[in-house]
């Protein structure tokens, strides 16, 4: 097979669409992963996102960069699980300089990709380079929103430099929108459960209303 739905294909049938079907996977991970609570519980679902997300390109014969950039994330969020299992001075120690390391890999990516740009797309090059800076700072920060307010503008900021707008990609896109959804599916969920723990605590305990009953 030479080609799919109009688009050159250079692996065999078979691996296409099991990368394909990793890729279905990889959208699964990431959506549980924002409707965690628990940091562990998240860093678990986003590293098993991770490695999916790794095997895919390695299964649809993408570039080495392309691979070496994934795998970088891949093993910060390894990091960042085992760091939060273990809940030691030395693995937060661990967790925060792979935090620094995360961000000179980026700024270093940047200085050597963003000045053979085209013209047009440096801006958005910039932006990018501030969405991935505050994800990789915000990953680590404790809370549910910091991470999320931090995803939203990652992959908006990813599915400016994958539209029309510079290179085209829709499964970048897809990847991202699905990101954005499952963050807004968080916080509904969130604001629906402490508007029932609100409306649970404005109740009266029966056991005071009986004893108003008997006086």
């Amino acid at each position: 097979m030479e080609s799919f739905l109009g688009q050159p294909i250079e692996v065999s049938l078979v691996q296409f669409f099991v990368a394909q079907f990793v890729g279905i996977l990889v959208l699964v991970f990431d959506f549980v992963s924002f409707q965690q609570k628990e940091q562990k519980k998240y860093f678990l679902f986003t590293s098993l996102s991770s490695v999916l997300w790794v095997l895919m390109f390695a299964l649809v014969g993408a570039q080495l960069p392309i691979i070496l950039v994934a795998s970088v994330s891949t093993v910060r969020n390894v990091i960042f699980l085992w760091a939060f299992r273990r809940d030691t001075p030395r693995a937060r120690m661990i967790a925060r300089r792979t935090v620094y390391v995360s961000l000179v890999v980026a700024l270093t990516g940047a200085a050597i990709s963003i000045p053979g740009a085209q013209e047009g797309t440096i801006a958005l090059q910039f932006l990018l380079l501030a969405g991935v800076l505050v994800f990789v700072v915000c990953q680590y920060m404790p809370g549910v929103y910091l991470v999320r307010f931090a995803g939203v503008f990652y992959a908006v900021t990813v599915i400016l430099v994958n539209s029309p707008l510079d290179t085209f990609n829709p499964v970048g896109i897809a990847i991202e929108a699905n990101k954005i959804i499952a963050i807004i599916i968080f916080f509904i969920i969130l604001r629906k459960n402490n508007l029932y723990k609100a409306k649970l605590a404005a109740l009266r305990p029966v056991a005071l209303e009986l004893a108003e009953i008997t006086a």
